[in-house]
């Protein structure tokens, strides 16, 4: 698994990581193996979402990042970035309000998926499939729109 992270991220502390995240994940969602066809292919395909995931969630929190960053950088850096969270936090209100809660809760609240659930009376699977549709979403529009 470090090996497969390492090829996806380049650097061997930020595999590790990757992996011992997923590890913490599965623990605190309770994933059943035994009703996972093939353990190896969930936990390979575990860590070839979590590294896109990752990087990802870097450039959303690079574009989220205001003030700190703002005063280091120049004029037009600091309008791309206010346009950038404008653009997110527009994407982010297309979401379906309960999807977007739980975005919220994740992402702003540093809410874990068990946490989320118990919060709103859900199941953790409904959090984690809420979370990919909106992630998926994101991504999707946001690069989308960037490219054009």
């Amino acid at each position: 698994m470090c090996r497969l992270a390492k090829f996806y991220c380049g650097d061997s502390q930020t595999a590790q990581d990757v992996v011992q995240q997923i590890f913490t994940n599965l623990l605190e969602r309770g994933v059943n193996f035994e009703t996972i066809d093939s353990v190896e292919a969930y936990l390979m395909r575990s860590v070839r979402n979590k590294v896109i995931t990752d990087q990802s969630n870097r450039k959303v929190t690079t574009a989220l990042s205001e003030e700190s960053s703002q005063t280091n950088i120049g004029a037009v850096e600091q309008l791309e970035a206010r346009e950038t969270k404008q653009r997110l936090d527009s994407l982010i209100s297309r979401l379906p309000e309960k999807r977007q809660i739980i975005f919220k809760m994740s992402r702003f609240d540093q809410m874990t998926y068990k946490q989320i659930a118990e919060s709103l009376d859900i199941s953790i699977k409904t959090v984690e499939n809420q979370m990919i549709a909106a992630l998926k979403f994101l991504r999707n529009e946001f690069f989308q729109s960037e490219n054009q």
